[in-house]
């Protein structure tokens, strides 16, 4: 059986982890609300964002609004 010797921590599901955090600073680049048109290899991370309620979906499915809490998240990541 093969041993798992990865040391790095996981993040407990649901939050987002640092390159989440990037992508959606990327996605959004300064403004509150964003089409929703997200490249394939985003995807994962916005859904991880999304299920953490760093954004919502709006206008019926047509675009992402930043959150107060997606806002906060994303004022410290480089």
């Amino acid at each position: 059986m093969k041993t798992n010797t990865n040391t790095v921590p996981r993040a407990a599901k649901g939050t987002p982890t640092n390159l989440n955090l990037w992508v959606l600073k990327k996605f959004f680049a300064g403004a509150d609300v964003a089409a929703n048109r997200i490249d394939s290899v985003s995807v994962a991370s916005m859904r991880r964002c999304l299920k953490a309620g760093l954004v919502t979906v709006t206008d019926g499915g047509k675009t992402l609004t930043l959150t107060d809490a997606g806002r906060a998240a994303i004022a410290g990541v480089q």
